[in-house]
This record gives structure tokens, sequence and C-alpha cells, in this order.
């Protein structure tokens, strides 16, 4: 079972080390599995190509394939006891660590005769297969199938409240060399504010958000980051916002849940963590 899992995962991440991370397993192991499998079937699941490995269409039907058999499997171990697993969550690892961890105590003061298992998703919305709960990041334009809206992903300019005080205007008055910014997405917010601006070469950008997050934090600039993200650390006070601008990226949020029993319930909460 868990050699299938894997050739499934490489096969649908079409790549190694994403599929490792997703089971927690080593790339080696996944490499093993995959070997393994083709060995035996006689057939090569993957192509190398210049920009590394695709795989082939008749390995794509026969990973969704598997992955419908895994799941049928899962409920059908539901249906014969549904509760007595922990309830699977998957978040956004950015969100995960900086959104929802600070209230997980209170889910658990509430319902402490159910279990979780929370785990840290990156931006593929099919990591999202594994779990009871997940709050994935999407495309408006391509969300996620039975997906529900969540809210859209506004970016906020921040900083640690002292270095607010000497960035001062400089941001909004185009003075950006002064301001040592962290994030991608700044043309995007520069040009909600005044047009014709272009990312300073000086910019940081980091591929993780909890990176931005961690720079600003640390007192070293200016970042911009999800609304959500950065709300725990705007509510204690330890950053605050530079700008009255949030810019968006045509992405959102969407939560998906299971037919486990508890799913509901905690999305149902997670929602109203929203709208606080």
């Amino acid at each position: 079972m868990s050699s299938l899992r894997a050739v499934e995962a490489a096969v649908r991440l079409e790549s190694f080390t994403a599929a490792a991370r997703e089971l927690n397993l080593t790339q080696s192991a996944i490499s093993q599995a995959v070997r393994y499998f083709e060995a035996r079937a006689g057939v090569a699941l993957f192509r190398r190509t210049a920009s590394g490995l695709r795989a082939t269409d008749e390995a794509k039907a026969y990973a969704a394939t598997v992955a419908q058999a895994l799941a049928n499997i899962r409920d059908a171990a539901e249906a014969l006891s549904p509760t007595q697993r922990p309830l699977v969550v998957g978040v956004i690892r950015s969100l995960l660590h900086n959104w929802l961890m600070p209230h997980v105590a209170s889910f658990v003061e509430r319902h402490p005769d159910i279990s979780t298992s929370l785990l840290g998703l990156g931006r593929d919305p099919g990591e999202a297969a594994q779990c009871d709960v997940a709050l994935v990041i999407a495309e408006d334009a391509a969300p996620p199938a039975d997906g529900v809206h969540f809210g859209g992903e506004a970016l906020v300019a921040v900083a640690r409240p002292d270095v607010a005080r000497v960035i001062g205007g400089f941001l909004e008055a185009q003075d950006s060399a002064r301001v040592p910014l962290f994030g991608t997405a700044w043309p995007t917010w520069w040009r909600a504010a005044t047009p014709s601006w272009a990312l300073p070469q000086g910019a940081v950008q980091f591929r993780e958000t909890s990176a931005v997050l961690n720079a600003v934090e640390m007192g070293q600039g200016a970042g911009l980051l999800p609304r959500l993200v950065c709300a725990h650390a705007m509510a204690r006070g330890d950053l605050t916002a530079v700008s009255a601008i949030a810019v968006g990226r045509g992405r959102s949020y969407w939560l998906l849940t299971s037919h486990h029993p508890h799913a509901a319930l905690y999305a149902e909460w997670m929602r109203s963590l929203r709208a606080d």
C-alpha cells in the first residue's frame, strides 16, 4: 500500500522530492518504489526533459485510478469505524503556523473528544486529497472542485512598529530605496498606490511566506504579506500596517471537507476564526 501511495504521489506531483515531502518519506524511498514498479510492469512512468521529470499519459491515468482506489479504501475504513482515527486537517503551511496554530487549543477545549492530526500543505491543491478538512489556495479562475470560498488573499504592507515609525511616508512617496522590502508582489502593490513603479534591485524575495514574516518581525524592513498570515502578529502589536493599501493577486483560499463525521464541525470552527 505504501508503494502505491509513493508511485501515485510521484506521478501526480511529477517530483520525487515533493512526493517524499507529502508522504513524510525519503526521496530515495520514493525513487525505489518507482523503480520497483517500473521493473515489474515493464514500463517507464516518466520522461526526462530539460525541465525535469514529466509523467507519461499512461502513468497519469494509472495514478488517477490508484488515487481513486485509495480513496475508496479510506472511505470503506471510515464506514466501519469513522471516529477511531484522528481527523486529518491540512492547511497551507504559512496559515497553519501563523494563523491557525494560535487558536488550536480553543478547539481542543470545546471538543476534547475529537483527535486531530494537522498537516502543512504546499501550494498544490492536490495535496489535500489525504485530508478530511483542507484549507488550500488556488487561482480564482481555477478553484478546486467542491471547494467552498474562504476569502480572497489580501496582501498588506507591514513592519515592526519601531521600523514603521522610521519608514513614515517613504513607501507611498516612492522613496523605496530607503526601505528594505521583503516579498514578491511589491509591483502589484505599488500599482494600487502610484503607477510606473518597478521592484527595486535591493528587494529580497523569499520562496516561503513565513520567511518574509520572520524577516519583518526581526525589524529588517517592510514586508508584503497575506492579511491572515500576519493577523495574529498585528493583534499582538508585534507588527503594524504601514499603509491602508491592500491588493490581491487573483487568488483565494478554499475550504475542502470529506465525509468524516467531524469534518463539517472543524470547518465551521475555522470559518468562525475567519469571521473574527
